[in-house]
């Protein structure tokens, strides 16, 4: 696929049969960053509310994270999901950088087996509400994950 520049959409049917192994090579070498989806600023541009905190929970360690909001700050009613972000530096995540995201999910749970974290690696896990028009709050976390085994 080399010279081909920008993309192109085929109806889904036809990629689900991988014709000339085309659908593993897009996921593989083209398409293999998660990234959100450009922004409707034309239609609404108004961020959610960040979440207040990110609360771990856990006996020995940490096996989920919640997504908490204060009681006088409700969520947004058209909150679509939440986007979990990891770093490798203590109070810093770049949220402009789709290699630092670790997975979507439209949970205020979030389970640590689920985020594929690297044996013996130390990250640390951030997460933002996005909404329906793909408007993201500010990063809350700062959580500390190390896996052991």
């Amino acid at each position: 696929l080399k010279d081909v520049y920008g993309n192109a959409f085929f109806r889904m049917k036809y990629l689900d049969k991988n014709p000339e192994n085309f659908t593993s090579i897009l996921k593989k070498d083209i398409y293999n960053k998660k990234a959100l989806l450009p922004q409707m600023a034309w239609i609404d541009s108004i961020p959610p509310i960040s979440p207040a905190k990110l609360v771990p929970k856990g006996f020995f360690c940490i096996k989920k994270l919640v997504v908490k909001y204060d009681k006088k700050q409700q969520p947004s009613d058209d909150i679509f999901g939440y986007v979990i972000y990891k770093s490798d530096k203590k109070n810093l995540v770049n949220i402009e950088n789709p290699e630092n995201i670790v997975r979507f999910t439209d949970s205020n749970e979030i389970k640590i087996e689920d985020l594929n974290i690297p044996t013996k690696k130390r990250l640390y896990i951030w997460v933002t509400a996005i909404d329906k028009h793909q408007n993201e709050s500010s990063p809350v976390g700062n959580i500390k994950i190390k896996k052991r085994k």
